[in-house]
């Protein structure tokens, strides 16, 4: 419980409001016949109303079709008929006052009413009395204008309490007793007026109060002692050990008790119990009888299978089941096995408890009852309790009622209710189905089992949901290994001196004097030598697993060993089942594209056309139904099909009326449901797995929307679908269709995840498939059934292969003769299949393994390209990106959606159909160095490339291994080129298809000599591009963004901050692979990056912003044009020796790639380092020039250099002129490379831990 203090969930439902609106409203019609009639407060209450007559007279008798009522004047005409029968109210009640004793008869009904509604906030409920219990106002007799010498006064209440007329005093006791002791009642909610009646009849009056036997109190006490005695055993006996145990909500067992014994007295022949581990154990052992040396034996750590494919489960994880006698009566229970999910095992038992209705053909739903136990918390929290309560009123999932019993121990695992919910109560969310409410106080055994009693009752009764509260506490830890006095200290201090349920009880029963001491300390000890005997024996004790016998005895628990299975049909049988399940009933007015569709599925068994998937399925279907075994499926939309592909059921499209085909195979066939579910994928899925937990003779279906849907339910597959064989030895048929398929419709609803279900994949737990043809998925349908074991099959169902023309079989390939393949040929091998006829065995050189959509994509590749070779196969492939749907979606994204530039002005894009139609990859020849003997391979000036080339001929003057590795001398020298190199990039490079880059010049000795004689020992703050024989302009010296911005004609205030440096928010790819022949890939793609660019709808991946990198003056080389490439800064790097391949590296990185990727080059060449030492060496790089990327900033004499360089070397090149700034080490230069040793061919590769975001691999 939580405090109402502060609450208006009160004030909103007040008892003048929607509860009592038939009570206020009689009085009203009263005041319309005749308003003298009525007390004067009523009246002129009523008058200020300004309501018409007849719309109230017409609200009160309700619409035309409910049962007529006759409005008449029932409070004041009651006291004109009194006659000598009252005649000790008729003393007191002359003509002259008779309107007063209305009133006051009024007012009182209104009093009790009022207690029905609120009497449970002012009830005894918690044990610990923590809860402040503070009186409502509308529970105050002064509310309602009486006064303390009304009390005495006699009041007519014509049957209401189940008396006619008492004091106002003996009507408080009468209310107060009734609702507002050690229970309390929620029923007014209720908009039923007989299921309110009912619980009113039940409870009110003094009959029915809570009695019980000097037996029935007996039974209680024995389980108290059993129950509370367990749980201290285990405490002594295995201290420390975590048992979840059910200190201080003892009464659930006698609860539960009387429910099964009540049960059996109403019809009950199965109890299905769910819930989660608190208190599980004791519910096992006392009852559900699990052997008490069983249970010790888990504690001991001892396995229950030794077989290698059962891994089991902690023991208060465990269910079991058994038969238990009462008065006569068998009733069959079962606690079914639950993982740690809370509430995950709800629907799971709903769907065991519809099964076992179907099994023991109980329409009235009246023999099999659920009952589900529930935390406090988790019935507040989780939403899977709001799915249950969704589907228990809905044809396809409805059971009849479950009974709920919430163990209200005030805590969920560490937190307090008023940080857990923001309801009174945990039990308010059954309000939502209208299901009355007890709550009871746990330390109170007999009002604990009073309540069990009404509720088995009234479930039986009515077929609904109803809730038990118990309120209690929990005497240790969420576990017994926990401490709860560090976050609730007071309700622990409280809580550890306060006795026990049964000494409390026990105290009750020596004050009746039903027992004595002696006899309780007998029962005690008694049970506590049958505890030590069990104990004693538990670790000879050899458990039985229980479970494959009854409707599961012809099963077998192993893992099975049948791929193929016999599926095949007798072809006179497929042909009779294919026409009854095409054929459209007469006089019957079906959708005429409907109409259409089934004529046309008549045709593939009275002309021997070609099978498509959806009628395969139905063939599926039909044929088990006919072999004897049930289909039931179950989805949202499955009966027409998400993609209007299944037209299981038929309307009439005059009077609604439902046709369903697979109900009309023969006489012999069994029952087929197709259900359109609630909008549920956890709730519903785990009530169709509990269902075929169950059900082994019947084929169930979970069918996902969108096969994504299925992450909804994603508790449901790992912990029940995927593991419940291996941890419970419970074995599932269950089949979940999952569509599944990218087909341009975006990446919701593409997807079934096939990844994760191969994860769960383990000892053949589960059977995935995705398969190609429609026989081969009528044949994995049947194969389901037609075997001696159960498991669960996942099958990735197609969207377009639905209508796809080849996506077909023959009428063959359902017969005898064919089974399911795990491996189908290509259709080219087939006879008469008219596609292009492959080559001989010997001659093929590539087999593709693929399944579903993927299949035919290839074959039509295929088939376009037939006789063309090898290139214009891949040409086709290159089509369908450059040319195709992608293309168009692409274009169609920049030309619709418009991104700001620099200077906040958002714009489409330039991007054509045809642009992209028309570009073709280019194949160049690389600019090449050599230097000291090697060749150095760089892309051309559309990339930075050239710069290492350029700083390789600078650096070939010097002697670098005198000046020392990272040396002061050596870390000046490599950045002074890198600046020279740099500014000669701004000046000259650009895409030589556009721009004449005069690239031998800058790679001649000359020109290297003569920039390298611009080195001095200090670092140099303005660098120019060299004199290539054109002079230098003006712009080539000019600061980047300026120039830009004057190409703009605008200011430098106008621009705008779009997005973040590139160098923190995405990074480059870089791959370099060689093969044992020597051939070698550098390659460095990149583009976009998710964080920072626009993602294409649909597509999930982000347009290019290289854009970024072209200048706005025409006159530079490197300036805006159409089919223009930028200059870019990817620059893989290539290295032969004598035209043979020797190395290959790169890095991302931006600018910084040709200094990063150049100082590992010379620490492998020049300082002998191996790969590895190569790259982990500490770098530094330069940030003197404008940067490629928006907004192109630029740090003259800057000089970045990870810290663990030695700070003798920075303190030396600050002296120099370099501004250095430190970065952690291991930060910069995430360099990968590929060596080929030429004389041995052995390949080596290595990989930068700088960054982490390397791999290495080799095969």
């Amino acid at each position: 419980m939580s405090s109402n203090k502060n609450n208006n969930i009160f004030e909103k439902t007040s008892f003048l409001g929607n509860n009592s609106s038939e009570f206020v409203e009689t009085l009203y019609a009263d005041y319309l016949n005749d308003p003298n009639k009525l007390p004067e407060q009523w009246r002129k209450f009523f008058e200020g109303l300004n309501e018409e007559r007849e719309k109230i007279l017409k609200n009160v008798n309700g619409p035309s079709w409910s049962r007529k009522k006759k409005i008449k004047s029932t409070i004041a005409d009651g006291y004109k008929g009194l006659d000598k029968k009252n005649g000790d109210l008729q003393d007191s009640v002359s003509e002259g006052n008779v309107l007063e004793a209305a009133k006051d008869s009024v007012r009182a009904n209104t009093l009790v009413r009022a207690y029905r509604i609120r009497g449970h906030l002012i009830s005894n409920l918690d044990p610990l009395g923590l809860l402040k219990r503070e009186e409502h106002h509308e529970l105050k007799p002064e509310t309602y204008g009486f006064l303390n010498k009304d009390l005495n006064k006699k009041i007519f209440l014509d049957g209401t309490l189940g008396i006619h007329t008492a004091s106002l005093k003996e009507i408080l006791s009468i209310v107060k007793k009734t609702y507002c002791q050690n229970i309390g009642f929620e029923f007014m909610h209720m908009s039923d007026p007989e299921e309110r009646r009912w619980i009113r009849n039940r409870i009110e009056g003094k009959e029915k109060e809570i009695k019980f036997t000097e037996n029935g109190k007996k039974a209680i006490l024995n389980k108290l002692v059993e129950a509370e005695g367990f749980e201290k055993f285990l405490h002594v006996k295995f201290v420390g050990t975590k048992r979840f145990g059910l200190d201080g909500g003892e009464s659930l067992i006698p609860a539960l008790e009387q429910i099964i014994k009540r049960g059996g007295h109403l019809g009950v022949k199965e109890v299905k119990i769910g819930m989660s581990h608190r208190g599980r154990l004791n519910v096992l052992a006392n009852m559900m009888q699990k052997p008490f040396k069983a249970i010790f034996k888990e504690f001991f750590g001892e396995r229950i299978s030794s077989k290698k494919d059962f891994e089991g489960d902690v023991k208060y994880h465990l269910g079991a089941s058994e038969n238990r006698e009462f008065d006569g009566n068998l009733v069959h229970i079962s606690l079914t096995d639950n993982p740690s999910h809370l509430e995950a095992v709800n629907p799971v038992v709903l769907g065991q408890v519809r099964a076992k209705q179907f099994f023991h053909k109980d329409k009235e739903r009246k023999k099999v009852v659920p009952v589900l136990i529930h935390g406090d918390a988790a019935f507040a929290g989780q939403g899977v309790v709001a799915e249950c309560f969704a589907m228990s009123g809905l044809p396809g999932h409805n059971t009849g009622g479950t009974i709920h019993i919430i163990v209200n121990n005030q805590i969920g695992f560490t937190t307090a209710p008023r940080f857990a919910r923001s309801s009174p109560y945990p039990s308010d969310l059954a309000k939502m189905v209208q299901a009355p409410i007890l709550h009871v106080n746990g330390d109170d055994p007999e009002a604990v089992v009073h309540c069990a009693k009404i509720a088995t009752e009234f479930r039986q009764k009515f077929n609904r949901d109803v809730v038990i509260d118990m309120v209690c506490y929990r005497r240790f830890g969420h576990n017994e290994g926990d401490e709860p006095s560090f976050t609730q200290p007071l309700m622990y201090k409280k809580i550890r001196s306060h006795p026990t349920t049964l000494q409390i009880y026990g105290k009750k029963l020596l004050n009746e004097g039903l027992i004595s001491n002696m006899y309780l300390d007998s029962k005690k000890k008694e049970f506590r030598n049958f505890l030590d005997k069990e104990f004693s024996g538990a670790k000879d004790y050899k458990i039985k697993m229980k479970w494959f016998d009854g409707v599961w005895s012809r099963f077998k628990p192993e893992i099975g060993q049948d791929k193929r299975g016999v599926t095949g049909v007798d072809k006179k049988e497929l042909i009779d089942i294919g026409k009854k399940i095409t054929e459209l009933p007469k006089n019957y007015n079906i959708h005429k594209t409907l109409v259409k569709v089934f004529g046309n599925r008549q045709k593939m068994f009275t002309q021997n056309e070609p099978i498509d998937w959806a009628t395969a399925e139905s063939l599926a279907f039909g044929t088990l139904l006919n072999d004897g075994f049930s289909v039931r499926l179950s989805g949202q939309d499955s009966g027409r099909g998400t993609f209007s592909q299944r037209h299981s059921v038929l309307r009439n499209q005059d009077s609604h009326e439902r046709y369903v085909p697979l109900h009309h195979i023969s006489k012999k066939q069994k029952n087929f449901e197709v259900i359109d579910s609630l909008l549920s994928e956890l709730g519903v899925l785990g009530f169709e797995f509990g269902y075929s937990l169950s059900e082994p003779e019947t084929l169930v279906l979970w069918e996902a929307q969108f096969g994504d849907f299925a992450n909804g339910a994603q508790v449901v597959i790992d912990q029940f679908i995927a593991s419940g064989e291996s941890k419970w030895s419970r074995a599932s048929g269950l089949v979940m269709l999952l569509p599944h398929g990218y087909e341009g419709q975006g990446p919701e609803h593409s997807s079934a995840r096939l990844e994760r279900f191969l994860q769960l994949c383990s000892q053949e737990n589960l059977q995935i498939v995705n398969c190609t043809t429609p026989a081969n998925y009528f044949h994995a349908l049947r194969r389901q059934m037609h075997r001696d074991f159960r498991k669960p099959l996942i099958v990735m169902t197609p969207k377009s292969l639905l209508r796809h023309k080849r996506c077909v079989s023959n009428l063959e390939d359902f017969t005898k003769k064919n089974f399911f393949h795990r491996i189908l040929e290509d259709h080219a091998y087939l006879k008469g299949s008219q596609l292009v006829k492959l080559k001989k065995d010997k001659k093929i050189k590539k087999v593709v393994i693929c399944s579903g959509k993927i299949y035919f994509d290839l074959i039509e590749a295929r088939e376009k390209n037939q006789n063309k070779g090898r290139i214009a196969a891949i040409e086709s492939a290159r089509d369908v990106f450059y040319k195709g749907e992608i293309a168009e979606r692409i274009v169609d994204f920049i030309n619709k959606y418009p991104v700001e530039d620099s200077t906040g002005t958002a714009h489409t894009g330039m991007l054509s159909y045809d642009d992209m139609a028309n570009w073709n990859a280019t194949v160049e020849n690389p600019i090449t160095l050599n230097y000291q003997g090697l060749e150095i391979h760089k892309c051309s000036s559309w990339t930075q490339g050239p710069v290492f080339l350029q700083q390789l001929a600078i650096l070939e003057g010097y002697d670098l291994n005198k000046m020392g590795h990272n040396s002061s001398d050596y870390i000046h020298t490599l950045t002074e080129s890198s600046k020279l190199a740099f500014a000669d990039r701004e000046a000259y490079y650009g895409d030589p298809l556009f721009d004449d880059v005069p690239m031998n010049i800058l790679l001649s000795k000359n020109y290297a000599t003569a920039r390298r004689n611009l080195i001095g020992e200090s670092a140099a703050e303005i660098v120019h591009p060299g004199d290539v024989g054109r002079g230098v302009s003006a712009y080539q010296t000019q600061d980047v963004r300026q120039d830009n911005r004057n190409s703009l004609g605008i200011s430098s205030h106008q621009m705008k901050n779009v997005g973040h440096d590139h160098a923190h928010v995405g990074d480059t790819t870089h791959l370099d692979a060689v093969d044992n022949q020597g051939n070698m890939v550098a390659a460095t793609p990149s583009g976009g990056w998710i964080g920072t660019s626009p993602v294409i709808k649909g597509l999930g991946f982000p347009l290019g912003t290289r854009g970024q990198m072209f200048y706005l003056n025409p006159n530079r080389p490197n300036a805006l044009s159409p089919h223009k490439r930028p200059r870019a800064t990817l620059t893989p790097s290539l290295v032969t020796k004598k035209s043979r391949p020797l190395l290959a590296f790169g890095t991302p990185g931006g600018d910084c790639q040709d200094q990063w990727t150049l100082q590992f080059f010379l620490n492998y060449m020049e300082f002998g380092m191996n790969l590895q030492e190569a790259m982990d060496a500490p770098t530094f790089h330069s940030v003197h020039f404008p940067s490629s990327f928006y907004p192109r900033h630029s740090y003259p004499k800057r000089l970045i250099a990870e810290s663990n360089i030695s700070g003798e070397t920075i303190e030396a090149l600050k002296k120099r002129g370099h501004e250095v700034l430190l970065t952690d080490p291991w930060s910069n230069g995430k360099v990968m490379a590929i060596h080929y040793d030429q004389k041995t061919g052995i390949i080596a590769g290595a990989v930068s831990p700088k960054g982490n975001i390397g791999y290495a691999i080799g095969w």
